[in-house]
């Protein structure tokens, strides 16, 4: 039984590579999300709802539970949950290619054994 009549292939430096490029797209994300975050935490920061009675229905509305701040920092932590999928990602590529090797060679072993 050759290699190519069972399990999969995966190419380690192309999987690696898109990898990378993922990892890198995070990393601008980062850089792109810090500079948009700080922005808007200075329009917040300004109050531009005002203090009149609908201002502070508006803040009322608008920020209870937190929820503007809360849009931010989550905005903020999406980079690294994708460099984070990118690292599981690479994971995968290497369980995936360990454990398909091994059943490989099981098969093969097996397919001896009944040959004798």
């Amino acid at each position: 039984m050759s290699r190519d009549e069972y399990g999969i292939e995966i190419y380690k430096p192309v999987a690696y590579e898109g990898i990378g490029q993922w990892s890198t797209m995070a990393g601008d994300m980062e850089r792109e999300v810090a500079k948009l975050a700080a922005e808007v935490r200075a329009c917040l920061a300004t109050s531009p709802w005002g203090d009149g009675l609908e201002g502070k229905a508006f803040w009322q509305k608008h920020c209870r539970d937190d929820g503007p701040y809360k849009l931010v920092y989550r905005f903020v932590d999406l980079p690294n949950q994708l460099r984070d999928a990118g690292d599981r990602a690479r994971k995968v590529v290497d369980n995936v290619r360990t454990t398909d090797t091994g059943m490989g060679q099981e098969m093969l072993a097996r397919a001896q054994i009944k040959e004798v």
